[in-house]
């Protein structure tokens, strides 16, 4: 999978730990990306530093899941008719990202 300024992900957990690594690792490669977290300190501390966008976001609520994804589509991406699931594995070594691996992409239908 080609990683560059034309690619914008969300990353779910991206204030720290596995999260964070990913976000520093895609925007390394130059993507635009939206930290998706609970935690606002965290969160809007991780952003500042990764020169990403920060939107507070509970998963477990579709309510704050729309707003997340409504302040990550006015930042970085073109408003899409339809939402796709992409997840990617990143291999590490030493703590560092050295291996990103697509693995599923699917649409998801979104309730009404």
């Amino acid at each position: 999978m080609k990683i560059d300024s034309s690619l914008a992900a969300v990353v779910t957990g991206g204030a720290s730990g596995l999260g964070l690594a990913t976000v520093q690792a895609l925007r390394a490669a130059g993507a635009k990306v939206a930290i998706f977290d609970l935690n606002p300190e965290t969160g809007e501390k991780a952003a500042a530093e990764a020169g990403a966008t920060f939107c507070q976001c509970d998963v477990l609520s579709d309510e704050s899941v729309d707003a997340a994804f409504a302040k990550a589509l006015v930042a970085h991406m073109r408003p899409m008719p339809r939402y796709f699931q992409v997840l990617l594995r990143v291999k590490y070594k030493g703590g560092v990202p050295t291996e990103t691996s697509y693995l599923l992409h699917r649409e998801i239908r979104r309730r009404s």
